[in-house]
């Protein structure tokens, strides 16, 4: 039997009281369990609280701490709208997490790939990047490659995993049999074109899985559950004289999530996204060796219950293409606000960027969201 851990120290707000009313939730539900000596069956709210995290149909499906966060993005509500592998919305890459996620309009090199893939259509050069990011709750790793071809345009492919961390595995009597491990994956490949002078378009097929996993005599089974999703994306690009890029995309198109039966089946959390990034000539004028970029966004739900719709803005301040520093803020409807600070730095070949968000779960387990992601390019 999995036992959730104890509560995290939190600060005496709505969302760590939140946090506490998760834990406990899921807690009752684990005493159901030995009180009857059988396993659960079907339970369908768990999974709402879950972050897509399939634990089989004898076992909870969410871990204390998926349901949790969960629940700090919706402030003070106690449940989530049906909707489905909520990993799928997780922020990426410490360039665009430091402009504060405003950057469906912009070209960031490969993260591109999780961003907006029509902005990888007009690379230049091939890029290998590692990137991890990291809260109280998840640890997730990624690493991808974009190719560019002069022919056919940018090819591009990924791998991420997402740990949830382990947790004992343990029968009635309270003794140690094994240790479950509870784990994400997403592979992804995206491919992006120029369809006209300033019309760039973009595709991502994006397989994902979650599962646990067992080591030991676990009486907890490995259990598993996959699906595809579909994000496409299209950037226009103005004249020289006045550097405006405009970009759109449609995120996790595709069929709902499955875990146990087609009654349990959740919508996934389709979004569309749309902003523009801007250029300021006028600092470049004052200071030829900087150069000035703002951007802004608007995402919002197409398919999602109980996700609120999420504005963006940031910008980065570029010193010779050798380092930069980046101030961003996204604000979602149930959640807050989350302001973030980055900065990036060059040398050579290889590029390091590096953010800090203080979002719901941070502010809730005063410890921040970061990100840091390192490329190398030729």
């Amino acid at each position: 039997m999995w036992i959730p851990p104890p509560d995290a120290e939190v600060r005496r707000t709505t969302v760590g009281r939140t946090l506490r009313r998760g834990v406990a939730w899921v807690r009752a539900a684990v005493a159901r369990v030995r009180s009857r000596g059988t396993g659960i069956t079907h339970q369908h709210d768990t999974e709402r609280f879950a972050i897509g995290t399939a634990l089989g149909s004898r076992v909870l499906r969410a871990s204390a701490v998926a349901a949790t966060l969960t629940c700090a993005s919706r402030g003070v509500q106690a449940q989530v709208g049906s909707t489905g592998a909520l990993f799928l919305l997780q922020p990426s890459g410490g360039r665009g997490t430091g402009m504060g996620d405003a950057v469906v309009a912009d070209t960031l090199g490969i993260e591109s790939h999780w961003w907006n893939p029509a902005g990888l259509a007009r690379q230049s050069k091939t890029e290998v990047m590692a990137q991890g990011w990291r809260n109280f709750f998840f640890t997730t790793t990624a690493v991808g490659i974009a190719k560019p071809s002069k022919r056919i345009g940018t090819v591009a492919a990924s791998l991420t995993f997402m740990d949830l961390g382990t947790q004992p595995s343990v029968d009635d009597a309270g003794n140690e049999q094994g240790q479950l491990f509870f784990r994400n994956w997403i592979a992804a490949a995206s491919y992006a074109t120029t369809v006209a002078r300033r019309v760039d378009v973009g595709l991502t097929y994006r397989f994902f899985q979650t599962r646990i996993d067992c080591s030991g005599a676990c009486v907890v089974p490995v259990s598993s559950s996959s699906s595809s999703a579909v994000d496409v994306g299209v950037r226009y690009t103005t004249s020289t004289t006045l550097p405006i890029a405009l970009g759109a995309s449609v995120i996790n198109i595709g069929p709902s999530f499955q875990v146990n039966d087609q009654e349990q089946s959740d919508p996934l959390p389709t979004a569309f996204d749309a902003g523009a990034t801007v250029g300021v000539p006028a600092v470049t004028r004052r200071a030829k060796d900087l150069r000035l970029r703002i951007g802004t966004s608007v995402r919002v739900p197409v398919a999602s219950e109980g996700l609120g719709v999420s504005l963006r803005t940031g910008g980065e301040l570029l010193w010779q293409d050798r380092a930069s520093l980046r101030l961003g803020y996204t604000y979602q409807r149930g959640a807050g606000g989350a302001p973030t600070v980055g900065f990036g730095v060059k040398v050579e070949r290889l590029i390091l960027d590096f953010s800090v968000r203080q979002d719901a779960v941070a502010r809730a387990t005063s410890q921040p969201t970061t990100f840091v992601s390192l490329r190398f390019v030729r």
